[in-house]
């Protein structure tokens, strides 16, 4: 069974019309909120497929000092929305693994 990216989830999947440039940003700020926020990852965010992982990485970042400040400092706001984003698809994933399609 092939995986549904993350981007091929925004496009297909969400339930929802998000435009290209939107997910450009989403993924754009997947990749550079470890550094914005100041955390070191054994893995970069896209690679956190499983609820369990992500919410652990999720409590990780939403707990970092300031964060309410360096989210809307960073796209006004755009690494929450691509995270919230991304906890859906996570659990998409993990819907369609225990439906075993």
């Amino acid at each position: 069974m092939k995986t549904v990216s993350f981007v091929e989830w925004l496009k297909f999947y969400a339930g929802k019309d998000y435009r290209e440039h939107t997910i450009k940003y989403y993924v754009r700020a997947l990749e550079r909120a470890p550094e914005v926020l100041g955390v070191t990852l054994d893995k970069p965010i896209i690679e956190y497929t499983s609820v369990e992982e992500f919410s652990t990485l999720y409590d990780t970042l939403v707990n970092v000092e300031d964060y309410a400040e360096k989210n809307r400092n960073y796209g006004h706001g755009s690494i929450s929305a691509a995270l919230a984003a991304y906890k859906k698809y996570v659990l998409f994933l993990e819907k369609m693994v225990s439906k075993g399609s």
